[in-house]
């Protein structure tokens, strides 16, 4: 596998079984008409459901299932705002952690 993917993330382990399956959130997923070099054929944005749509979101840029090039997080509530720190460390979904079969392994990628 390219250095340009993250190891062992997948699309649906971040956007069905954490998102959409434990949180509850929405996840609506687009195809690049013209992806320019170096950029994603994917994307995949996903917000809560309800007033907080605006404040939160995860946006997953990936050329396929496997191939994901990069998982972004916004929350513009703040530093040190509770819902953010919750989403940022929500202890199976950190960004940077290694995944296997779609389950969490807990270990960091550096």
């Amino acid at each position: 596998m390219s250095d340009r993917y993250l190891h062992g993330v997948t699309v649906s382990a971040i956007a069905q079984d954490w998102l959409t399956g434990k949180k509850s959130w929405k996840c609506e997923a687009t195809n690049s008409k013209n992806p320019s070099v170096g950029r994603a054929r994917k994307s995949t944005e996903c917000a809560p459901r309800g007033k907080t749509a605006d404040d939160l979101r995860v946006t997953i840029m990936y050329d396929d299932e496997k191939q994901v090039r990069s998982v972004n997080l916004l929350c513009d509530y703040g530093p040190g705002d509770q819902t953010c720190q919750q989403l940022f460390t929500d202890p199976c979904h950190r960004i940077r952690l290694v995944w296997a079969d779609g389950a969490c392994a807990g270990k960091l990628v550096d």
